[in-house]
């Protein structure tokens, strides 16, 4: 393994930014927070050369490799975070959170650069998974940035995730089997009753258009989509369910608007 490290420092300067990418990558992997430290300063230091050619994932590879090996590398931290922000647009939901998870405190001054942009610059819909908003969010307040208009977007998310988590208890307190992150032709809907035919999607406000609070184009599409195969959609909008005053009436909501007894 020695040789095979040492091989790859000789020809580090003259590999392209994803190899420079995977040998930072694989050496956080075998190296953990003991081994290889004057390598991963070459890498720094070559990185930091070809860091205007590095994509998405080159970024969030490299941010990544450094604090899993407990090693600070300021320079290329500052250059990443100006690389990050230049090129936004082109991180996927993993890369974009990967990133900032892995920018903790010690590196603030450079992430506030990647979030500075992130609620001027960001033009298309994201879709981050519960753990990937989590970690965006303790980012966020990591580095002091809790006023960010993205920030606060991302806490809303977060509390609608809690609130579908309450409104799937109550679902399965009606006591009929339910079935979870059901997939009907290509589309995954919260919650069904196979024998019934009956899907049950909870829709938290980025479902709809912000001024008149008609379904947005992919929700109408999905459901367009779904009703035509034999199938009822209900849709529970959280915020009529913000508006039921204790667990009671929002059950007695659910049974109307599904159209069911209690077994």
């Amino acid at each position: 393994m020695s040789m095979l490290v040492g091989m790859a420092m000789v020809a580090l300067p003259e590999c392209s930014p994803q190899g420079i990418s995977n040998i930072a990558w694989a050496l956080s992997k075998i190296g953990g927070d003991l081994l290889y430290q004057s390598e991963m300063d070459r890498i720094a230091d070559v990185a930091i050369t070809k860091v205007q050619e590095f994509n998405a994932q080159n970024v969030a590879n490299v941010a990544g490799a450094f604090p899993s090996m407990r090693q600070s590398a300021p320079g290329l931290f500052s250059a990443l975070a100006q690389r990050a922000a230049q090129i936004l647009q082109t991180f996927k939901e993993q890369e974009l959170a990967q990133f900032l998870w892995d920018n903790d405190a010690r590196f603030q001054c450079h992430v506030s650069d990647v979030t500075s942009s992130m609620h001027q610059e960001m033009d298309r819909p994201l879709n981050f998974s519960r753990d990937q908003i989590g970690n965006i969010a303790w980012s966020y307040a990591v580095i002091g940035k809790m006023d960010r208009p993205f920030f606060l977007h991302i806490w809303r998310t977060l509390s609608q995730f809690e609130e579908q988590r309450e409104v799937g208890r109550l679902l399965y307190s009606t006591g009929h089997e339910w079935v979870r992150e059901y997939a009907i032709d290509g589309y995954t809907v919260d919650a069904v009753l196979v024998d019934e035919k009956l899907a049950f999607e909870i829709d938290g406000s980025t479902h709809f258009s912000r001024n008149l609070g008609t379904p947005l184009g992919h929700t109408a599409f999905k459901r367009c989509y779904i009703t035509p195969s034999g199938w009822k959609l209900v849709s529970l909008s959280l915020q009529e369910w913000d508006e039921l005053q204790g667990e009671f009436e929002q059950l007695e909501y659910l049974r109307r608007i599904l159209d069911i007894e209690a077994e």
